[in-house]
């Protein structure tokens, strides 16, 4: 990476990298509605050996060729039963060390009680008259009005005294910084190291899971975050595409209707959790030098 380079353009070249990477050396695999997760690759290439042998035997349908294909599918049903109930039985087992949140999680997916799916149609007041909205954009508006401008916009429903509190502990976040060796020093290699493994395997507006960085060459990889986080950090600069995120709807359970936003909650993925997690243990750090009750 060309330390030359601006923090976004430092960003696009290790992004378009990573794709690169992934491009030449990962294994894609399709998933359909039809795809089950007890096919691993060893299944899923005797069905593809099951295919070849089914197509040559309609273009011959000799007695060696139709033996042949007998005994293959008669082998290869076997290997799917198989491999169905093992993953059954390991996945039965996952339920014995996890958290009872966890657990109905599992029990859910298993029994296919997973409820609402998708986004119902949402109900809207417009001059006096309940409508109810249909179309993706309209819905994909009506959420962002209620789950994240109404947040920025609407302030009138949280309390004063906790609006004063936060610009009161801003300033004096502000004010420490100034002198601050914590807040001014570079990003050291410890604390690149600790934000490996931490990260979701969901990816974000970029594209990039986590675990593509964590199962990078670990030097080189770790070479390229501190080169640029250091270049945002010192020069106190908010990449661009750090910015972005990607907002999932999740349906609440237990809801009697839908059809409102308040029966939704959201998800936010950012590309930046690594960076952000450094910068908040330094900011946590600082706080509680300044006897910061985070409980309060």
């Amino acid at each position: 990476m060309n330390p030359d380079l601006s923090c976004d353009e430092m960003v696009k070249e290790l992004d378009e990298c990573i794709s690169e990477c992934v491009e030449k050396v990962a294994v894609k695999k399709v998933d359909t509605s039809h795809s089950k997760p007890w096919i691993d690759r060893q299944v899923a290439d005797q069905l593809k050996r099951l295919r070849q042998v089914r197509k040559r035997c309609r273009l011959r349908r000799s007695r060696v060729n139709v033996a042949e294909y007998d005994r293959l599918q008669k082998e290869v049903v076997e290997a799917v039963k198989k491999a169905e109930q093992e993953w059954w039985l390991e996945e039965c087992h996952k339920i014995a060390g996890a958290s009872e949140r966890e657990k109905w999680k599992i029990i859910n997916y298993f029994t296919n009680q997973v409820g609402v799916s998708e986004v119902q149609p949402i109900k809207k007041r417009v001059n006096g008259d309940m409508v109810y909205l249909f179309e993706d954009e309209e819905i994909i508006v009506q959420m962002e009005d209620y789950h994240i401008r109404r947040t920025y916009m609407k302030q009138k429903g949280v309390e004063e005294s906790v609006i004063k509190e936060v610009e009161h502990y801003a300033c004096v976040a502000k004010e420490m910084t100034g002198g601050n060796a914590l807040m001014n020093d570079e990003i050291l290699d410890y604390e690149i190291s600790s934000t490996f493994g931490k990260g979701s395997d969901t990816a974000g507006p970029d594209g990039i899971q986590a675990k593509l960085i964590d199962k990078a060459e670990r030097t080189g990889m770790h070479e390229c975050l501190k080169m640029l986080w250091n270049k945002a950090w010192c020069n106190g600069y908010f990449v661009r595409e750090w910015k972005m995120e990607n907002r999932v709807i999740i349906p609440k359970p237990g809801k009697e209707n839908y059809n409102d936003c308040n029966s939704y909650s959201t998800v936010s993925v950012t590309p930046c959790k690594r960076f952000e997690y450094i910068t908040s243990q330094r900011l946590m750090i600082l706080l509680e030098c300044r006897n910061f009750d985070r409980d309060h």
